[in-house]
């Protein structure tokens, strides 16, 4: 019977608790919307965060598997203004070319098994684009770098006049883009990388060289006025034989070849893996300063809250309130605080990502894929706990406070 009464006791309280927590998140509207902001901007920093780290690894993965080569050469030209990975991260910069007859001396270094060529162009504004685009041409008889990539999207041979666009290249229904007043074909369109080779179109070699023709002819591209097209390439892409290392083979390529530049694959990676480290250290530590300096902020505002309301607290503990109800009174707050706080943090990163998704490959300059829905998913319900618990461990402080004084004392020290 005595546990009964107890319990209907306990559970009127519970009531009560939830009731005043309510109000007096109501009753000071300043302090509330101050603690919410707070806790929103906790965690917005960390699911965007968790977002950002997880798509610059997911795009150095892609990155990788893109390269494709062991070794990358391009006309020293093109590395007087930009480095080898930049050019290729963001789709090459400009358009580089050097003599076909390069690629035969390169063809005949020791230790080049697989060899081919790749022609770019820098389009006029094309109907699928707000500005100008790079056209990669391949040579779909040697290549070993493109085609296995286009074939995760497209099985057959690109023919001529066909192309395929990277992911963020608009297609009409029509499948079709002009370039050069001439209509082309577009057969797939690719996955995406996070590189600027997403906003690049591909084609075969008698495709770019038909382009590149017409583009000098209508005087669109000054770079192509003083070269002979049809024997003129802008890199070189290079598969190691066995037994052979991409960066010796390259250093040769350097001290054999002048004209030209030759950088290993791996080099490339690890550069931009450096980057990568270097911008998920400031990430990591940036988290770690804003969750310690909020949490303070939390254990001081919580312990004022309580200070506030000792005469509140002493009353309800004169009419049976037991002290670890009034612990669970300001842990109950924190915990609904946090939670609807969190909630509209994990609300309005969501609603920023759709934004910062197209903007981050320019603004860090490294390659971001995004994570698929479900891992968003995953990170915003670890935002959600990871809130709620640091909010309701920093309540702890004034929960234990407010519970080991009696009614007497806290009515007296309210006086």
């Amino acid at each position: 019977m005595l546990y009964l009464k107890q319990e209907r006791i306990n559970n009127i309280m519970l009531r009560i608790a939830k009731e005043l927590s309510l109000k007096n998140l109501k009753k000071n509207k300043f302090r509330t919307t101050l603690m919410i902001i707070l806790i929103s901007f906790l965690s917005i920093s960390l699911f965007l965060g968790m977002v950002i780290i997880t798509s610059l690894r997911n795009g150095i993965n892609n990155y990788k598997d893109r390269l494709g080569a062991d070794v990358i050469v391009v006309p020293y030209e093109a590395t007087t203004k930009s480095t080898v990975d930049d050019i290729l991260l963001q789709g090459i910069s400009g358009n580089y070319y050097v003599s076909s007859a390069y690629y035969n001396k390169v063809k005949k270094i020791d230790g080049v098994e697989k060899i081919s060529a790749q022609f770019y162009l820098t389009s006029a504004k094309a109907a699928c684009c707000s500005s100008r685009v790079q056209i990669i041409g391949f040579d779909p008889e040697t290549d070993f770098s493109i085609q296995p990539w286009i074939e995760k999207s497209y099985s057959k041979t690109i023919g001529d006049d066909d192309i395929v666009v990277g992911s963020n290249i608009n297609v009409t229904e029509s499948m079709k883009i002009k370039f050069y007043g001439d209509d082309y074909n577009v057969v797939a369109q690719l996955a995406k990388t996070g590189t600027g080779l997403d906003s690049a179109v591909y084609c075969n070699i008698n495709t770019i060289k038909k382009m590149a023709e017409t583009s000098n002819a209508l005087e669109y591209n000054e770079e192509l006025a003083d070269i002979d097209i049809e024997n003129s390439v802008s890199a070189i892409f290079i598969k190691v034989k066995d037994g052979y290392d991409a960066t010796d083979v390259a250093a040769k390529i350097n001290s054999s070849v002048k004209g030209i530049k030759a950088q290993s694959s791996t080099a490339m990676v690890s550069n931009v893996s450096s980057g990568l480290d270097g911008i998920s250290t400031i990430i990591g530590v940036l988290l770690a300063v804003i969750w310690v300096l909020v949490s303070i902020i939390l254990v001081v505002t919580f312990v004022l809250m309580t200070y506030e309301r000792k005469k509140e607290f002493a009353i309800l503990r004169s009419i049976g309130a037991s002290r670890s109800m009034l612990a669970k009174i300001i842990s109950l707050e924190s915990v609904m605080l946090s939670g609807v706080s969190s909630l509209i943090g994990i609300f309005i990163t969501a609603l920023a990502l759709i934004p910062i998704s197209f903007n981050l490959n320019t603004l860090f300059n490294l390659p971001f894929v995004f994570p698929d829905i479900p891992i968003i998913i995953l990170y915003a319900f670890i935002t959600l706990i990871a809130t709620v618990l640091i909010c309701f461990l920093t309540s702890l402080k004034s929960s234990y406070d407010i519970s080991k004084n009696d009614a007497a004392i806290l009515i007296r020290e309210d006086a």
